[in-house]
């Protein structure tokens, strides 16, 4: 992932973490002049909002949460 990527991703996440409310602040700062990254970030805070709980799940079980399954039978038995 280049520079950029990692940085837009980065201000996607803070953005994230922040009430609905606070986050134009943030992104005006955190954007500052730059209307492009600004619009990405915009963006994809529209689809998590839109995917709702969804998309903060995560997508590997918590080790508590794991299924434990049962060694696979010998064939040979």
């Amino acid at each position: 992932m280049n520079q950029a990527k990692e940085h837009e991703l980065a201000v996607f996440e803070a953005a994230l973490q922040l009430p609905v409310e606070q986050r134009a602040r943030y992104l005006e700062k955190a954007c500052g002049a730059d209307a492009d990254l600004r619009r990405r970030v915009d963006d994809l805070l529209g689809a998590a909002d839109r995917a709702g709980g969804f998309m903060r799940q995560t997508a590997v079980p918590e080790p508590a949460m794991a299924v434990r399954l049962p060694p696979p039978k010998n064939p040979a038995t």
